[in-house]
């Protein structure tokens, strides 16, 4: 059986080395994107910005690999099968630290979609809204796990460690 390139694994898999053909698409989805843009302001849509673009694909490649193939908010795996999936929210980003910037090298980094999104319709600190993700996932969803299975009743919480390396 082969592999379907539009369902990705749920394996945990750190590829260090991006694809050409994925670099290519994602200064295309820039370009395209300063193109709307462009567009729209010639429409007179306020507001637009339309910056210069001095990345290319070997730049996206060699960021991509300076990241070890990780988003640079959240720390989770990068993967390039993400944006074989039309909209993805886990699909590769070309995020531009300072907006009022072009897409030059030193104001880029590479993120999953949602969180680059999020960043340009959030005014507030993005890096602070990282921060208390990153603790709710690791320290508070657990702790309400482990919560859950103290509070359920004794037989209960027997039938459903068994079997199991860990109840939680």
């Amino acid at each position: 059986m082969g592999s379907n390139p539009t369902r990705p694994t749920n394996t945990i898999e750190i590829k260090m080395e991006l694809s050409n053909k994925t670099a290519k698409k994602l200064v295309a989805n820039v370009k395209w994107g300063q193109g709307r843009n462009k567009h729209r302001k010639s429409l007179g849509s306020s507001g637009l910005r339309v910056e210069d673009i001095e990345i290319t694909n070997e730049d996206i490649i060699h960021l991509y690999a300076k990241q070890k193939g990780m988003c640079h908010y959240s720390g989770l795996p990068l993967k390039e099968e993400f944006n074989h999936i039309p909209r993805h929210p886990f699909a590769i980003s070309v995020e531009r630290l300072d907006n009022k910037k072009g897409y030059v090298l030193g104001n880029i980094k590479l993120t999953r979609r949602l969180f680059n999104l999020g960043r340009g319709s959030y005014a507030g600190d993005f890096n602070k809204v990282m921060k208390t993700l990153i603790f709710e996932l690791l320290i508070i969803v657990p702790l309400k796990k482990v919560k859950s299975f103290f509070t359920m009743p004794f037989k209960k919480r027997v039938r459903s460690s068994v079997g199991r390396a860990s109840a939680f």
